[in-house]
């Protein structure tokens, strides 16, 4: 206060000082005092009077004796006090605070003879405004009178609300979209620090108990240890608070919705992080999995299990120019996941300092990208009138009386929400502001609370104002400042910065000032983080590092071995600001070791970023010294972990250059094998597969894989001369050393029976189990650009496997064996080899499942579709998908994915949940970085869209996910070699357009696939799509045209005994399509009645194998033909058929096509021949 006393100015201890504060002897004649009234009321009495009787109120008629005579400051009642209370006194007490300042304002103006100054009505007007307000605001004005009040405290009403109407409106806006539409929405919040952004936001919390919502709030902290476990925590206490109470019928549901959504095994990954979950399914079991990006997912798809229409979800994060990338992507996966409905999230950020607010600006612009909508709500700080209005209601003043204190409060202030608050408090314990208990109302002294000077910011205010307390309040101060926003009794207690004094003891204290709030017992939290920078500018800032080391020794030197683990981010969080001023190497080795352990429990909660920044700073620390030398094993153990951790986060920069150290230093090669098993993980996730080939050679040589050598020399010296890339796929894999080798191991596998497979001891040789690992990875960097390698790499996989028993990756090897064998026509033996991969698997148990992704996709996406029906196929790569998420296979997970929608096209699947479902992996795939398979995925998607006619051009779904269109894409992927990506939109460009009828287009799109022919890299959806698109524009043109005639027929001729091999291996999948092609040779040869029973069997066919589509397909082809022939009735009856399919597919704009083509029917002319006559050009 202005006569403060504290250790640095002789005024005692502090409680005394406060006592005089409160009791301050300051004169009379400062307080702006409401002065007598007379007896004089005239209008404004009658006025009063009407008010309320109007409003059923009670008038206090005897009040104005009263408060004439009971002003405690009038001498002559001074001289008085005590004597005359009785019914005065009694009349006094029972009067509200509102109008104890209300009619002796009104009874001054009144009185033209007074003189004691102070606040008067000057029209009639404003006595009626602040009655209204007492109206409107009976429960605040005219609240019961609180000890608070008599104590000279503010009386601060818990969740009030000033001002931000428009903004408020926002924010109901938002949850309303979320709460009854199930929009997806992200409100984000801004301002400067005390702008009352928390204020704002929590206005949410009445409006979603009332729809029986959810509410998760997490908080980011400057002084934070781990960012990246804030969100993850905060679902964590979530759940902790559900299992405290809840309808237990609810919480079954929530349970079971848990379980089906995200599986006990993902269950178990997320238990990791978020403990209570465990706890809430009742899951004991915890698997490892060292994975970011799967736990993400599942992240997303537990908030997607919480969140429904009955029970939306509202997630509220605080400070997030606070947070680390990897929360704010987490985040943004959360707000744009399309699995999750019914959620709002809510993040709110300062946005004062440009260099932390542009991290969340782009989150922010990510978000958008992905077509989710951003509120954004910018906090001002309060107007005039919403200062006036909070004054008013704290005080109990009418609002006309308290327009001078708070126009004077405003302009100091700026409108500042918490500088306002801070400033009304310290005027109270100044004196400037205090409470009458005579006369029951609030005064000031306006003169000296308009004179008094303070600092620009709130910050430097409450600065300034905790200099004024005792050295040991603010040591108190100090220390919690530099523990965090949130912390704890026990760890405030261990750092014992000065012996002598108990600073424990003092919390109490120091928390009953409001700076600090106590949320439980033995758990405190600042009011504000705003109070916590304040008391953390107590610091000289030349002394803080040195103040945070000598907390962090404090607090390792008061902890307990046994609790170390407990306690070291705490000991390490503190040791880390100051370890610049570790002298010695011994106290370097010491605080790595710190690092190494804070890093190795970080990771055990998949805190990955945190883990890898506890790993670099203790590998900063060693690096001057001779640490590979004299500590090597601590420089091993600190480079090695952070390998893991660094490439969970993708931080791949860093990462090589970790490599390089390590394969510097490290003393032998088994010290080496972890580094290269991250590197060419790192080179193959950055496409750089020439390194990454060549550093599996370097390790299979290591490993004494001789065949990996001469593998490797033989792919240097030319394998790239194998070529299977001609314009058909081949019958046979010709080239001779891989042929060769092809041979022999297929003779090999001839002597074994599956079950002599199966039977195959386990894999125990740890230099064989090296060399399987670093031959998958090969698959790895080869797939794209030399397909050829892997079926070498595939054999030797195999060859191992035979030879040393059984591994997880040799379930890889056998299903890409038999991937090897349909590519080459023999389909029994690749799913034969494809079962055997599946029942490895089986047999090697659930924790062996990390490449079950990569597995199904070649038995369920490359060999089985030869064999069994493709609608089979499509729940096992669902399957594998979520498998691939659960252990971090993301490539692989994904390339399911497009195969899935691949293979749902030619399946006949609904149009409609198959353009939902796309246009939800799509962005999916693009969250995660997965550009390759999104671009896939939106070929796909715009052949869904174009056949429902959502789209107005080709071009919509590639402009709305991947903002470009399709011939930009197409250049793009052409100009990089990526032939199976031009493949695709050139086999999709030709399946809509000979199903819509535009036979130039698909024209077209052929001539472009002939630059892109079959081969290793080709998908089997992409050959067999490929082919039957082929076959009927090469026969279709080849009925049109004269000349051409030839070519185009031997192409079709070339797909009709190409197609017929592969019938007897599965008749469900192609009898239909073939029975087509061959109907249309018919008609192109004038053999119409063969033609006739071709397409009546290929409708037959399709009808019995549920490919709707290819139903329609060849009742639209045979209404042509009939058409054409003169029969008019059989044409339209046909193509009544055709729409009918086209209808159950969901293809409108084919049942649009097909609708003129029967009115065009309709209109043609009655000659038309009604005999099978000679053929005339098709019609489209």
């Amino acid at each position: 206060g202005s006569g403060g006393g504290g250790e640095n100015n002789g005024g005692g201890d502090y409680e005394d000082t406060k006592h005089v504060l409160v009791e301050d002897h300051s004169s009379v004649e400062d307080y702006e005092c409401l002065p007598t009234p007379s007896k004089r009321r005239g209008k404004q009495k009658d006025a009063v009077d009407v008010f309320f009787r109007e409003n059923g109120g009670e008038r206090y008629e005897d009040t104005t004796h009263v408060l004439v005579e009971d002003d405690e400051h009038s001498p002559s009642r001074s001289k008085k006090r005590g004597k005359k209370r009785g019914k005065q006194k009694d009349a006094v007490d029972d009067l509200p605070l509102y109008l104890s300042s209300l009619i002796p304002a009104l009874m001054s103006a009144c009185n033209d003879d007074c003189e004691v100054p102070g606040e008067r009505y000057e029209d009639i007007k404003h006595v009626l405004a602040d009655l209204n307000a007492a109206a409107k605001k009976y429960g605040i004005y005219f609240r019961p009178y609180d000890e608070a009040t008599s104590q000279n405290r503010l009386h601060l009403q818990r969740g009030a609300f000033y001002g931000r109407q428009s903004e408020l409106a926002v924010l109901m806006h938002s949850l309303n979209s979320v709460m009854i539409l199930g929009q997806p929405v992200m409100t984000a919040v801004s301002g400067h620090g005390g702008m009352g952004k928390t204020t704002l936001v929590n206005q949410i919390i009445k409006p979603l108990k009332e729809r029986h919502g959810y509410l998760i709030t997490g908080k980011f902290d400057q002084k934070g240890r781990r960012p990246d476990s804030v969100i993850f925590s905060a679902i964590d206490s979530f759940f902790g608070s559900l299992m405290e109470g809840g309808d237990h019928d609810v919480k079954a549901r929530l349970k079971k919705r848990i379980t089906d959504v995200v599986g006990g095994f993902g269950a178990n990954v997320l238990t990791k992080s978020i403990p209570n979950l465990g706890n809430f399914v009742e899951n004991a079991y915890t698997h490892t999995c060292n994975d970011q990006v799967s736990r993400q997912v599942l992240l997303c798809k537990l908030i997607s299990a919480i969140a429904d229409q009955m029970n939306p979800i509202v997630i509220i994060i605080d400070d997030l120019q606070w947070a680390d990338e990897t929360s704010l992507n987490v985040l943004k996966m959360i707000a744009t996941d399309p699995d999750i409905t019914y959620c709002l999230c809510i993040g709110c950020y300062r946005d004062d300092d440009k260099v932390l607010t542009q991290k969340v600006t782009n989150m922010l612009n990510g978000i958008k990208s992905l077509h989710v909508s951003v509120m954004a709500i910018n906090l001002a700080p309060l107007e005039k009138e919403s200062v006036n209005t909070m004054i008013s209601e704290v005080f109990c003043l009418p609002p006309s009386l308290s327009q001078k204190l708070s126009s004077i409060v405003f302009n100091k202030t700026a409108g500042g929400p918490i500088y306002v608050v801070k400033l009304l408090q310290s005027l109270c314990e100044e004196g400037l502001i205090r409470f009458s208990l005579t006369a029951r109302r609030w005064e000031y002294q306006i003169g000296k609370i308009g004179l008094k000077v303070l600092p620009a910011g709130v910050v430097q205010y409450m600065t300034v104002e905790m200099e004024k307390l005792p050295h040991s309040y603010r040591l108190v101060l100090e220390v919690a400042a530099c523990l965090g926003h949130p912390f704890d009794y026990h760890t405030f207690k261990k750092a014992k910065v000065q012996g002598k004094l108990k600073l424990e003891d003092l919390l109490p204290r120091v928390a009953a000032f409001g700076f600090i709030q106590e949320l439980a017992p033995n758990q405190f939290a600042w009011a504000h983080d705003q109070v916590q920078q304040a008391a953390y500018g107590l610091i000289p800032e030349n002394r803080r590092e040195a103040f945070h080391l000598l907390i962090g020794t404090k607090l390792l030197m008061n902890t307990p071995e046994s609790e170390l683990e407990k306690s070291i981010f705490d000991i390490v969080g503190q040791i880390n600001i100051g370890k610049r001023l570790l002298d010695s190497d011994d106290q370097k080795y010491e605080v790595g070791e710190l690092y190494l352990l804070a890093g190795e429990q970080a990771l055990k909660t998949s805190s990955f970023h945190s883990a890898a920044k506890y790993f670099m700073s203790g590998i900063e620390l060693l690096q001057g010294g001779d640490c590979w030398e004299s500590e090597y094993n601590l420089s091993m153990k600190l480079h090695d972990a952070a390998l893991e951790a660094l490439f969970a986060t993708g931080e791949f920069t860093t990462l090589s250059m970790l490599t390089s150290k390590i394969l510097t230093h490290a003393r032998n090669f088994d010290d080496k094998l972890n580094c290269y098993q991250y590197l060419v993980r790192y080179l193959a996730s950055s496409r750089q597969s020439e390194k990454g080939i060549s550093t599996c050679i370097t390790v299979l040589e290591q490993v004494g894989e001789t065949k990996g050598i001469a593998m490797g020399l033989g792919f240097t010296m030319g394998l790239n001369l194998c070529n299977f890339l001609g314009e058909t796929l081949p019958t046979k894999i010709s080239d001779v050393v891989i042929y060769t080798a092809y041979r022999k191991t297929k003779r090999l596998l001839d002597k074994y029976s599956e079950d002599d497979i199966l039977r195959l001891p386990q894999m125990v040789d740890e230099r064989k189990l090296v060399a399987m690992d670093f031959l998958n990875h090969m698959i790895s960097s080869s797939n794209g650009t030399r397909p050829h390698l892997n079926v070498l790499v595939v054999i030797r996989m195999v060859e191992l496997t035979l030879e040393y028993g059984l591994c997880d990756v040799s379930a890889c090897a056998f299903s890409g064996y038999g991937n090897v064998n349909c590519l080459d026509q023999d389909f029994e033996s690749g799913y034969r080899f494809g079962y055997v991969a599946l029942k490895i698997m089986a047999r090697l148990g659930k924790e062996n499942l990390r490449f079950q992704a990569r597995v199904y996709t070649n038995v369920y996406g490359f060999i089985n579709i030869w064999r069994e029906p493709f609608q089979a196929s499509l729940p096992k790569l669902l399957e594998g998908y979520d498998a691939g998420c659960l252990h971090g296979d993301m490539e692989y997970s994904y390339w399911q994915i497009q195969i899935y929608c691949g293979l749902s096209l030619i399946s006949g699947e609904d149009l409609a949940k198959l353009q939902q479902n796309a246009t939800k992996y799509a962005k999916r795939a693009m969250q995660h970085n997965q550009s390759t398979v999104a671009n896939g995925i939106v070929t796909l998607l715009s052949a869904f869209l174009e056949l429902t006619g959502d789209a107005n051009s080709r071009d919509g779904a590639y402009e709305a996910i991947l903002n470009c269109t399709e011939d930009a894409l197409y250049q793009q992927l052409a100009s990089s070699n990526e032939d199976r990506a031009c493949a695709l939109i050139c086999n999709k460009g030709k399946f809509v357009s000979i199903l819509k009828g535009n036979i130039d287009d698909a024209v077209q799109y052929y001539h472009m696939g002939l630059k892109h022919p079959f081969g290793m890299r080709t998908t089997s959806i992409n050959i067999i799509m490929g082919h039957f698109t082929d076959g009927l524009i090469a026969l279709i043109c080849a009925q049109e045209l004269g000349d051409d005639q030839g070519q185009w027929t031997n192409v079709g001729l070339g797909v009709i005994k190409k197609m017929k091999k592969w019938m007897p291996s599965s008749p469900w999948n192609f009898a239909n399509k073939v029975y087509l092609l061959e109907a249309e040779h018919f008609v192109l040869k004038g053999n119409y009645e063969l033609a006739r029973e071709k397409y009546e069997a290929s409708i037959k066919a399709a009808q019995s194998h549920r490919f709707v589509h290819e139903e329609g397909l060849a009742f639209e082809r045979a209404g042509n033909f009939y058409l054409d022939r003169g029969r008019r009735a059989d044409a339209v009856s046909h193509f009544t058929q055709a729409k009918r399919c086209y209808e159950l597919w969901g293809a409108q704009a084919l049942v649009d096509c097909i609708a003129e083509k029967c009115k065009g029917t309709f209109n043609r002319s009655d000659s038309m021949e009604t005999s099978i006559v000679s053929p005339s050009p098709l019609h489209h």
